[in-house]
């Protein structure tokens, strides 16, 4: 069972998130609390607490249309000018019952109100295609200011389709994407689940969109797709637009991309987890190499696809990725999670060379536990390369994970982050005790119960961290939840003073 089944079964949750949110009478839009929320998490020099942004560092968006319902914070960008560009899954209803739809809200830079200029007083609702439920899983930026979304949605048969809106910068749908801003992808060839879960814009301005389908029962593979500017599957990729490889090691074939990114040749990687026969029954880290074309690049890996056990993990699984280069090679950090036994999970990382070789110039593979107060379950969901060294440059990286970990002093789950420096050791200056591992509890009103607070992307604003997810409001039962925004201080300083915008 995938990592984000067997968690959320644990927690009664969904999607690797919790709860939290706000009664707002019939008005579309997020509501501020009349009170900031309590922040658990000052932190020390660099990878502290920035208190500048929203409420003392934090940020709770509510949307409620209709009650205290389940807003669930799943992707983050930032735009070239500083705004803070936020989307998630939040319970909507249609005029025909509670459904699932897509909320996006921007704010402004320093998080303290939301983007006036933006959809309706800084928020958007998008209702699925025939009001059916939809899930948004990553966001992209175009240079013109356009907003990409990726997800897909209850479609023919129930089965899930691939899903990309296109919204212009006010908000409003790009009518010139698709249909009416939206474009929907079933699969040629395929009337089984089909989900996007990653999104990329090329330097032309074409669209490549990655996640996984399913091939038949049990069997999923990694997928990738590629789009004109207007929304159409681009016939110049692998004839089609799309194209799909499962690494096919056993178990069921269950193999899943989860993220995407291209490098300077245009290849087009995706990470993502597959199941594997060989040395147990678990998941493990895999990667997928497509050429700029949309074959399969058979010298990357075996025959295209890189198979990665993690040492002593029974269950392992990228769910991000960062590209750097070793002066002309590209490199990619994969980011996840690894289990260990029982309820011990950590951050995993595993780096990949030009060929899909782990190790060499820097570290291959790396577990990170977060660990507040003892061995819990600790997932990485984003990683980005803060300082990551361009084409033609000696390798000279550092990388921040961001995800959750279980806080055993509270009995629930914090935002967290950890930062590595390029030969995987963790960075000292980072963190509140110097150990490269950080903490942010929202802690909605602080009662003796559920405060979940689940991190499930990050973005860079300047040098500082941005990270994103949701949060749960105490005593609705784990049905509340609400976005949640908070900003990390970094030490890096800018020219031109970006990391104080």
């Amino acid at each position: 069972m995938p990592i984000t089944q067997k968690l959320a079964n644990t927690l009664v949750f969904t999607t690797l998130v919790a709860a939290t949110s706000l009664c707002v009478a019939s008005g579309l839009r997020p509501a501020d609390r009349d009170s900031p929320p309590h922040a658990d998490g000052l932190l020390n020099s660099d990878g502290r607490l920035d208190t500048t942004f929203g409420f003392a560092g934090l940020r709770p968006i509510a949307f409620d249309d209709g009650g205290d319902d389940f807003d669930d914070g799943l992707a983050v960008a930032v735009q070239s000018d500083g705004k803070i560009v936020v989307a998630g899954t939040i319970s909507y209803d249609g005029g025909s019952g509670q459904t699932k739809a897509i909320g996006v809200t921007r704010l402004l830079p320093d998080g303290t109100a939301l983007d006036p200029t933006f959809g309706s007083n800084g928020t958007k609702i998008l209702p699925g295609p025939q009001n059916n439920a939809q899930q948004v899983t990553g966001i992209a930026l175009q240079a013109d200011g356009k907003i990409l979304l990726s997800g897909w949605y209850q479609g023919v048969g129930q089965a899930k389709e691939m899903l990309i809106y296109r919204l212009r910068p006010n908000g409003d749908a790009d009518t010139g994407f698709g249909v009416l801003g939206r474009a929907v992808n079933p699969l040629i060839g395929s009337s089984n689940d089909a989900v996007l879960q990653a999104l990329a814009v090329q330097d032309d301005g074409k669209i490549v969109g990655a996640g996984w389908y399913q091939f038949s029962g049990t069997d999923h593979d990694f997928v990738v797709i590629r789009l004109n500017a207007n929304g159409s599957l681009d016939s110049s990729f692998n004839g089609s637009g799309e194209n799909a490889f499962g690494l096919d090691a056993g178990n069921g074939n269950d193999d899943r991309g989860y993220a995407l990114t291209i490098d300077f040749y245009g290849n087009i990687l995706v990470a993502g987890s597959a199941t594997s026969s060989a040395g147990g029954n678990g998941r493990r880290f895999a990667a997928v190499r497509f050429s700029p074309s949309g074959a399969v690049d058979t010298g990357f890996g075996n025959a295209g696809g890189a198979l990665i056990p993690i040492p002593d993990a029974d269950e392992s699984g990228a769910l991000a990725v960062a590209l750097s280069y070793d002066v002309l090679r590209p490199m990619y950090t994969l980011a996840g999670y690894r289990h260990w036994a029982g309820n011990d999970y950590d951050f995993a990382l595993v780096q990949l060379d030009a060929d899909g070789n782990p190790g060499a110039p820097a570290f291959g593979v790396r577990s990170i536990g977060v660990d507040l107060g003892g061995a819990g379950r600790d997932i990485g969901r984003a990683i980005i390369a803060e300082n990551r060294n361009a084409i033609g440059e000696p390798y000279d990286a550092r990388f921040t994970i961001g995800g959750f970990a279980y806080n055993f002093a509270t009995g629930n789950y914090d935002f967290a982050a950890v930062r590595i420096l390029g030969n995987g050791d963790l960075d000292a200056t980072f963190g509140p005790h110097n150990n490269g591992r950080t903490a942010v509890a929202f802690d909605l009103d602080p009662a003796p119960s559920t405060h979940n607070d689940f991190a499930n992307a990050m973005a860079m604003q300047g040098s500082r961290v941005i990270l994103a997810g949701t949060v749960a409001r105490s005593g609705h039962n784990g049905a509340d939840a609400d976005f949640g925004i908070t900003r990390l201080t970094s030490d890096i300083i800018f020219a031109n003073d970006f990391e104080n915008q």
